[in-house]
């Protein structure tokens, strides 16, 4: 069986992400493979407040670090030729720090807002990257073999408070459960279609056996500048 993605909203730790996601089922999976949705307006209620409280006054830290041994390639990654080129997509792309390490591959980190207003309705939406990313959202087998093999600081994506500070792991473990909470999936069957506001909802996918084609197309463009951050 596959292994499952965790909820998250498509790009929001990016500089710019989708307004809109399609989700077409080209091939029903057989067993498994639901697209759960999880509200982000109604999670981010939900939040303990001191919880809520200390990631709006702290924000929220991602870093990447990339490898000639493991993943994908950062020009890839990147689309970019050069250094030169990777810096300019870090300015273009409000990303604060980049480090080269000793064997040429960039080190990236930058500090963003864990919610924001909705455009349109104004609501504050939970909306980051942020326990997907972390540690403590690896599976545990998974979990056990990078922190034995590279160490935390070895990892190739991590999360933070957004002045260093690690996030505990019971944090982690009560965001996980409230986007199961305010979640609800379905059965996916063949030429199904979904569109869904990539702000309001997140996204993730069930384990499954056998065959799955679920094609996805985003639309729409909101660039992290231009929203109201909480």
């Amino acid at each position: 069986m596959t292994a499952r993605f965790f909820f998250h909203n498509e790009k929001s730790y990016s500089g710019e992400w989708p307004y809109n996601l399609f989700f077409y089922c080209d091939v029903e999976p057989q067993v498994g493979g639901e697209t759960p949705l999880s509200d982000c307006r109604q999670l981010y209620l939900d939040i303990p407040e001191d919880i809520r409280e200390k990631f709006e006054r702290k924000k929220l830290k991602y870093v990447r670090k990339f490898s000639n041994n493991m993943g994908i390639p950062w020009k890839q990654a990147f689309n970019v030729e050069t250094r030169e080129d990777m810096e300019k997509f870090c300015r273009d792309n409000y990303i604060e720090d980049l480090q080269w390490s000793e064997d040429g591959t960039p080190v990236i980190s930058y500090v963003r807002n864990t919610a924001i207003e909705h455009p349109v309705t104004g609501e504050r939406v939970w909306f980051n990257h942020g326990t997907f990313f972390n540690v403590h959202s690896l599976e545990p087998e998974l979990k056990e073999f990078f922190l034995e093999t590279v160490g935390q600081e070895g990892l190739p994506y991590n999360t933070y408070y957004g002045d260093g500070e690690e996030i505990e792991e019971e944090v982690i473990e009560v965001l996980r459960y409230l986007y199961e909470k305010n979640s609800y999936s379905f059965k996916w069957q063949k030429k199904d279609v979904i569109l869904i506001d990539n702000m309001l909802l997140s996204h993730g996918r069930r384990p499954f056996e056998g065959d799955r084609s679920i094609l996805v197309t985003m639309t729409g463009r909101v660039d992290y500048a231009e929203v109201s951050s909480v």
